[in-house]
């Protein structure tokens, strides 16, 4: 009826108390639509200005007789592996005291990166394979530390007695296996297996999926397909084109290069990591029925900077943690000195992981690493004064996937062309 009242005390659909309740579907799905739009104009404006790259991936095997020393000390770094095992033997049968097998285990350890380190320096292969090389050097090297440090410890407790691990049913069992895990079987095992603390034995899945292998492994070549796309189409020329800027101190230039690279980057970086630590890593855990697959958390929905870091990594993660983290608290009891040592040697690892490649130490992604310290705090402040856990969310994605890794390729682009053209220079001369 006409005299029926239709209005009622109700709040605007877009206002903030019925914001969060009403559905929003339409809102995404435009949302998407922009993100096609907008993702396939880039596409075809990259094609049109530089046309399908595929004769650039010439570049990647520009050097081939290069590799070949850097593939015989690959298949080298065996021996490291056979003297820490070997360095055990003898503190359990032969009466090494555990002082000296430190110290020989140390020293073992130092040469795992300093041999591949020298033989890139010296040989400079391509900067593709010298990457990967520093990536199985590092993960050695933490996998021996971690060898190194778990046996000891059993070792000493073993000597002690079981009365100290009796609360505690799995340390129990690691000491019920040792020394018997001090095998070639139990250390290739540990070598291969997708984590990098040892211990001496592991869950183990029942069977090989053969199917799901399969999928996961046509993902892979897939993605890392997209991946060499991505540097080839977007990320080189991008980078490339951003080198005179920074030799100009062009601040405009340089703002809009590093806008301009960080859609691609952050691309690249995602597809990066669902290709190594979904997909790799869950491969190497079907065929090698590691049961453990949780080598990564929910790092996206990370409130602030130190939650990324404990989320988005769990091997390296637990490996700091277990060999850095409790042992610098156990000595010198102060939490932030503990972190500040953790950060110090990731950054350590990532100047090592790509300054050896490109024979640039130059400490780029050493200081990127330990700003991330002081940008902790301000995350944390923010979610603080703000009241509002989203806010460390945004600073994570702004700070580390839209400002940070591009400026870090840029000034390593940068340096890396200054260096190749002295390098020319004096070739010429």
């Amino acid at each position: 009826r006409a005299s029926f009242p239709v209005h009622k005390s109700r709040y605007s659909i877009l206002s903030s108390e019925r914001l969060t309740t009403q559905n929003h579907h339409g809102l995404l799905n435009l949302a998407a639509v922009i993100l096609v739009v907008t993702n396939s104009r880039l596409i075809m404006e990259n094609v049109l200005k530089y046309g399908f790259r595929a004769g650039h991936f010439a570049f990647w095997f520009a050097h081939p007789l290069r590799a070949v020393p850097l593939l015989v000390t690959w298949v080298g770094l065996s021996v490291f592996a056979a003297i820490a095992l070997a360095v055990e033997l003898a503190a359990v049968h032969l009466g090494l005291h555990d002082y000296a097998a430190a110290l020989v285990q140390a020293v073992n350890c130092g040469f795992v990166l300093f041999v591949p380190c020298t033989v890139i320096n010296f040989y400079k292969p391509d900067i593709w394979i010298s990457v990967l090389m520093m990536m199985v050097v590092l993960t050695l090297f933490m996998k021996l530390i971690s060898y190194a440090h778990v046996n000891h410890d059993l070792r000493r407790l073993r000597r002690q007695g079981t009365d100290r691990a009796k609360n505690h049913a799995l340390l129990q069992l690691q000491l019920q296996d040792y020394p018997a895990n001090l095998t070639i079987g139990n250390m290739a095992y540990f070598l291969l297996a997708p984590t990098l603390c040892y211990q001496t034995n592991y869950p183990r899945s029942s069977r090989l999926r053969k199917r799901w292998l399969f999928r996961r492994i046509v993902e892979a070549v897939i993605c890392v397909a997209l991946m060499i796309v991505l540097i080839e189409q977007y990320i080189h020329p991008a980078s490339i084109n951003s080198i005179r800027p920074l030799r100009d101190l062009d601040f405009g230039r340089i703002l809009e290069r590093l806008l301009k690279l960080s859609i691609p980057v952050l691309y690249f970086w995602l597809v990066m990591f669902y290709v190594f630590f979904h997909l790799w890593m869950n491969i190497l855990g079907e065929v090698l029925c590691f049961a453990d697959r949780e080598f990564y958390r929910d790092w996206w929905n990370a409130n602030n900077i130190e939650q990324y870091w404990r989320l988005w990594n769990m091997p390296v993660h637990m490996w700091l943690v277990r060999h850095i983290y409790f042992p610098c608290m156990y000595y010198t009891k102060s939490r932030q000195f503990s972190i500040f040592v953790v950060f110090f040697l990731s950054a350590v690892f990532h100047e090592l992981a790509i300054g050896v490649p490109m024979r640039l130490m130059r400490g780029w992604a050493f200081f990127g690493i330990l700003s991330q310290i002081p940008l902790i705090q301000v995350s944390q402040m923010m979610n603080t004064y703000l009241k509002n856990e989203q806010a460390g969310n945004f600073l994570f994605w702004f700070t580390f996937c839209i400002l940070g890794q591009p400026m870090g390729l840029m000034l390593y682009m940068h340096d890396y062309s200054a260096q190749q053209q002295a390098e020319g220079t004096v070739l010429a001369s």
